[in-house]
């Protein structure tokens, strides 16, 4: 039983480490509990930013595994509905509204784009009537798998996973639009700079990028957001609230 392992430790390790073992256990255990706890109110109140519990551990592997074993049973829709209720309407309705107006301000009919984060590929079914052709990338294989599903063999839709979170493996000049939505809002400054630093690369001239981000710390906020910007040698055109679009 235990006696006799603690024994048996004291004779491997000697009496000292199997004293602050002993003593540590219950500090152990109530440490787990507490992080456990911390990751589940994270969790339940989307934190994902500095310091959290959850940035701890943070990698692209384990951003992976999360979406690979996310339930996307609601097809990711469950982070748009405060907004619909807000304008009184669907988040279908307000989702395709958001999606025609950006497009038609922004001039990017009948080109090709690209969408970071594509997830089960809810935004890109709405884009992509709008575009000529569409590449829906994510750095998870069941995201990917997801938006093959929903695409079939359509011939103007590309689905890619990236392997090291990053955007190298495409082409430079491929692209009129990049579209990232619900996707920066969890990232940090350096997570965000590594992606937008590549903007220019994979861009054509004149093209341009469509960004949602919280605006708020501890995670990117506006002025950080335009810094990065600017650092990579992009202009920023328009900034407004994502819930209010019109």
């Amino acid at each position: 039983g235990s006696l006799r392992n603690l024994r048996q430790y004291a004779r491997w390790y000697g009496r000292w480490w199997t004293f602050l073992r002993v003593l540590n256990w219950p500090v152990a255990k109530a440490d787990t509990w507490l992080f456990n706890r911390i990751r589940s109110l994270e969790a339940h109140r989307g934190f994902t930013g500095p310091g959290t519990a959850y940035q701890l551990f943070r990698s692209v592997d384990r951003e992976r595994w999360y979406w690979d074993n996310y339930d996307w049973s609601k097809d990711g829709a469950e982070w748009t509905r405060a907004a619909a209720r807000t304008h009184g309407t669907t988040r279908e309705e307000w989702e395709s509204q958001v999606v025609a107006e950006l497009v038609s301000e922004l001039n990017v009919s009948d080109s090709n784009a690209l969408e970071i984060g594509a997830g089960s590929g809810r935004w890109g079914a709405m884009l992509l009537p709008h575009v000529k052709q569409l590449t829906l990338v994510d750095i998870s294989s069941k995201a990917v798998s997801l938006c093959k599903e929903r695409f079939g063999d359509d011939p103007n839709v590309i689905c890619e996973m990236s392997h090291n979170g990053k955007l190298g493996f495409l082409e430079p000049d491929s692209f009129d639009l990049i579209w990232a939505y619900g996707v920066f809002v969890d990232f940090e400054s350096d997570w965000a700079e590594q992606l937008i630093s590549d903007f220019p690369r994979i861009l054509r001239s004149g093209g341009k990028a469509v960004i949602h981000y919280r605006n708020y710390l501890p995670y990117m906020d506006r002025a950080t957001l335009i810094g990065i910007a600017k650092k990579s040698g992009l202009r920023v055109e328009s900034d407004r609230p994502a819930a209010a679009p019109g």
